[in-house]
This record gives C-alpha cells, sequence and structure tokens, in this order.
C-alpha cells in the first residue's frame, strides 16, 4: 500500500480514557506526565509483605464505573465517537457514506484459561461448557454493540461497511488496513476505525490473575488493568482537501503479519512476525529511518512483550534503535484492543503540537494470539530541518 495509490488523511479523533473525556485532554494529560492509577473496588490480591489483602490497581475511566459488558463497551465507545463527531469541522462526512471498523477483545486470555483448566481436569466437558458460555457472550456483543453505538450516536453508517474485529491488540491496524482499501476503492467516503476494550470487568480481572500476568504486591513485572476507547476518521486526501477539510496528519502503508506461536504457546516468539510487519510498512511507505522520531507499541511491563520487543530491536536496530519510544500503558494501563488506536491519536496530537522529533511516528500492535501490525503517521505540516526538533 504504498503512497502512489493516494494519500490518507486522518481527519478526525475521538478519545475517552481514564485521563480524560476527549482526545485533546487525554493527550494532554498523558504528555504531562499525568498518571490516575487508583484501587479497584472488589478487586482485592494477596499481599506478601503486609500479609493482608491489598487492592489491585488499575486505570478506570470516571463515570463508566456501574456498567459491565455490552453496556461498558457502548458507553466507551459511545463517548469516543460522540468526541470525534462533536470536535469536526463543517463539512465533514458522516452518515451513510461512512464506514465504521471496530476492534475488540479476542478473548485470548479467557480461551487460554479454559484450556488450561480443562488440561488440568482431563474433562473436555468442562472446557466445552465454558467455552459455549464464553462464544454466546462474544455472539451478544456482535449482535448488540453497533446497533447501541448507531442509536447512541444518532450515525447510520454506511449498511455495509459496520464490521468487528475480533483480533486483540493487532485488530485495529488490520481494520485500518481493510479500511485503507476500501477508501481507494472509492467503497466509502470515509471510515471512522477504532478500538474499545475494558480489562477492568471482575470476570476479566479474576482470569488475569490466576493467569498471573497482572501486577501486584507479590508479583512486580506485569501490566496493569486500564480500559478506554479511541477513534480516528480517514478520508482520501485529495477528497478532504476538496471540501477544504483539516488534515490532522497523513497515514501510511498499514502491514500485518501473522505467526503460529502465542503467549502460552511451548515455543515462545521470535520477534519474526513483528519485524516483518515493522519492516514491510517502512518499505511500502520509503520511509527513512531519520524521518521516523518516535515509536509507539503495546509494551506494558509484561515480560514477555518485552523480550518480543527486544528480539525485534536485534532484527530491526537499524530502523527502531534512534527512535524515541513511548507506550499508551505508560498513562493509562494495559488497554488492550484498544491500544494501537491510542497510540495512533496520540501520534497525530505530537504532529498537531510540534514536540515530535521526525515527521513520522511508528506505530506497530502485537497480539498475545499472533497477529502483529505496523503502521506510520506522517505530520501532513511541510517542516524545514531546523523545525523537526521537539518543542517544549
Amino acid at each position: 500500500m504504498d503512497s502512489s495509490q493516494g494519500a490518507i488523511a486522518i481527519t478526525g479523533l475521538g478519545m475517552v480514557s481514564a485521563l480524560g473525556h476527549g482526545a485533546i485532554p487525554s493527550c494532554a494529560a498523558a504528555r504531562a506526565g499525568i498518571v490516575r492509577a487508583a484501587p479497584l473496588p472488589d478487586s482485592h490480591v494477596h499481599d506478601g509483605a503486609s500479609h493482608e489483602p491489598a487492592a489491585l490497581v488499575g486505570h478506570p475511566v470516571p463515570g463508566a464505573e456501574g456498567f459491565e459488558g455490552i453496556g461498558k463497551l457502548a458507553v466507551l465507545g459511545w463517548e469516543a465517537l460522540t468526541d470525534l463527531l462533536t470536535s469536526a469541522g463543517p463539512g465533514v462526512p458522516s452518515g451513510a457514506g461512512t464506514g465504521l471498523l471496530l476492534a475488540l477483545n479476542d478473548g485470548y486470555f479467557i480461551e487460554s484459561l479454559l484450556a488450561r483448566r480443562a488440561r488440568a481436569a482431563a474433562k473436555s466437558e468442562v472446557r466445552s461448557e465454558q467455552r459455549m458460555e464464553h462464544e454466546a457472550k462474544r455472539q451478544r456483543v456482535e449482535a448488540m454493540l453497533l446497533p447501541r453505538l448507531r442509536e447512541l450516536s444518532g450515525v447510520a453508517f454506511h449498511p455495509g461497511v459496520q464490521r468487528l474485529y475480533f483480533e486483540g491488540h493487532g485488530g485495529f491496524i488490520l481494520a485500518v488496513a481493510d479500511a485503507v482499501k476500501m477508501l481507494r476503492q472509492r467503497e466509502v467516503g470515509a471510515c471512522i476505525v477504532g478500538g474499545v476494550d475494558s480489562l477492568l470487568e471482575p470476570e476479566v480481572l479474576k482470569v488475569l490473575l490466576e493467569l498471573r500476568v497482572l501486577k501486584t504486591p507479590e508479583r512486580p513485572v506485569g501490566f496493569m488493568p486500564g480500559e478506554g476507547a479511541a477513534f480516528i476518521r480517514l478520508e482520501r486526501a485529495e477528497e478532504a482537501a476538496r471540501r477544504e477539510g483539516s488534515t490532522l496528519a497523513l497515514l501510511e502503508a498499514p502491514h500485518f503479519v501473522r505467526e503460529p506461536q502465542h503467549r502460552f504457546s511451548s515455543e515462545p516468539s521470535s520477534g519474526v512476525a513483528l519485524a516483518e510487519a515493522i519492516a514491510r510498512t517502512l518499505r511500502s511507505a520509503a520511509a527513512d529511518s531519520r524521518e521516523v522520531g518516535k515509536i509507539m507499541g503495546n509494551l506494558n511491563g509484561d515480560e514477555w512483550r518485552a523480550r518480543e520487543w527486544g528480539m525485534v530491536m536485534i532484527r530491526e536496530r537499524a530502523h527502531v534503535a534512534q527512535a524515541a519510544m513511548w507506550s499508551p500503558a505508560e498513562s493509562f494501563g494495559e488497554l488492550g484492543a484498544a491500544t494501537a488506536a491510542f497510540s495512533l491519536c496520540a501520534a497525530v496530537r505530537a504532529f498537531q503540537r510540534g514536540y515530535s522529533r521526525g515527521r513520522r511516528i511508528l506505530v506497530w500492535a502485537s497480539s498475545e494470539s499472533g497477529l502483529k501490525g505496523a503502521v506510520l503517521v506522517r505530520t501532513s505540516a511541510k517542516r524545514s530541518s531546523q523545525e523537526d526538533e521537539p518543542r517544549g
């Protein structure tokens, strides 16, 4: 997907996070180093030092308390979508000509725990019953989430381009690649692509604790759960220019690769698939590594993900060693399927506010199930070499 096929413009952002109800306040708070981690009610673990129960710490979205399941996803998605729609300038396309693509949690951790329990019990029927329950929940999300978002937002969207991607972290990159393809083939006039997830659901927290992937008083290596939603609007750049719309940044070369290894497989990830996705993105965009001033990915304090990224750095050192690193987890906690969408919004805001070194930002994503993806965000401004240094 090289640039000769037509530039793709990012013409809108929307977010809701633990740091703010909107892309501008959320990204500004993250830039300022603000963190609002808080004890999670009714979620306790053992503290080996005090020998007393201790609350888990996470990054909840203010105002989303009390919602669970589809209701939580709908509330988060609606707030982020509303932010995008209300911050739009005049003449921004929406409605029947606009597609809606949404990345969601792939259920990998739940599936992995069900498989582990079944092996321990040596009873396939146990796994079968629990899997049927898990599949039923996914089917309810498929049937109810998009209609609920349409109802809350008041936007009909393109009747044939409303899709959910149950692919975890990498699902957003996959959705972006599909959106770019549809835009270039003129199947839609615009596409809104987003990610929404919550790892603060009581059932999800129990699963993550049992799998020992959360950061706790007795386990310093792990991630802190978070929640949120983020959306971007994509259009053909020439269309945005024709209607004199505001192009916030340009999107380039989304690529994804699948590998057979997954997080809990006997053979660990070698980083080959993620490195290949990044290399394809850079080659496709003909991007000089010196132009990539920042890399945003889903490093989150987890050893498995850090090891994978370490292997990528060995393989792609020439491309990634010089750039600054940032992860949404530093500010918002582990966001699951919303992570890459948060990264992309933060990249656009970095260009808008002028604090990003270089003309491009690389965003990568790695799903526990094996899907790896990468995409570039490029400034739409023409800057001199003296302006490539960040401000403030």
